[in-house]
C-alpha cells in the first residue's frame, strides 16, 4: 500500500508539474505575441493551444487574427476540414471575419487582404471594391489582379479574367513572362 501510494503521489506532483509548464508556456507565448504581432508562427501555435485547452473563444480570436494576417488560410485543406468538422467553429469565425472586413482600412496591404478574405468567403462586390481600392493605391501587387481574375472568373467574364490574370503575371513575373504569347505583337 505504501509503494502504491508513494507511485500515486509520484503520478500526480508530474502531471501538475506538467500543468504548471504548460500554463508557463502559455503565458510566454501570449507574451511573445504582444511583442512580436507580426509572427504569425506565435499566433498559430496559441490558437492550437487554445482549442486544445477548450478555449473556444480565445481560439476564435486568434484563428480570426491569423486570417487577417494571411487570408490564403482560408484556401488550405485544414480551413476545408475545420468547416467539415466543426461547423459552429467555422460559422463563428466567419462571423467574425465579416465584422473585421467591414470596417475598410486606409492601406492597400490591408485592403488586399480583406479583399482575399471577402472573396474567398463569396462576397465578391466587397471583394472587389476593396481589391479595386487597394490597386489604385499600390498597383504592383500580383495577388490583388489573381484575385480579380479569380472574381470575374466565377461571374463568366472570361475575357476580362484573362486581362486580370495576365497583369498578375506580368506584375508577379515582369513584362517577359515566358507564357505570354500576347506579348509577342508588341
Amino acid at each position: 500500500r505504501l509503494i502504491r501510494r508513494q507511485r500515486q503521489m509520484c503520478i500526480r506532483d508530474s502531471l501538475y508539474s506538467i500543468k504548471e509548464a504548460e500554463n508557463t508556456f502559455l503565458k510566454e507565448l501570449e507574451k511573445w505575441i504582444s511583442v512580436y504581432p507580426d509572427k504569425l508562427i506565435f499566433k498559430w501555435e496559441l490558437y492550437k493551444i487554445y482549442r486544445q485547452k477548450g478555449f473556444v473563444d480565445k481560439a476564435i480570436e486568434m484563428f480570426v487574427s491569423v486570417v487577417l494576417q494571411e487570408p490564403n488560410i482560408l484556401k488550405t485543406t485544414y480551413w476545408e476540414k475545420l468547416r467539415f468538422y466543426d461547423k459552429e467553429f467555422t460559422e463563428r469565425v466567419v462571423n467574425f471575419l465579416l465584422i473585421h472586413i467591414s470596417q475598410k482600412p486606409s492601406n492597400p496591404i490591408d485592403l488586399a487582404k480583406y479583399g482575399s478574405i471577402a472573396m474567398q468567403l463569396g462576397d465578391f462586390e466587397t471583394a472587389e471594391f476593396y481589391l479595386f481600392s487597394s490597386n489604385e493605391q499600390l498597383p504592383n501587387l500580383s495577388r490583388v489582379w489573381f484575385n480579380l481574375a479569380c472574381i470575374y472568373e466565377r461571374k463568366g467574364l472570361v475575357d476580362k479574367a484573362y486581362q486580370y490574370n495576365r497583369m498578375g503575371r506580368v506584375t508577379a513575373q515582369g513584362i517577359f513572362t515566358g507564357n505570354d504569347l500576347s506579348l509577342i505583337h508588341i
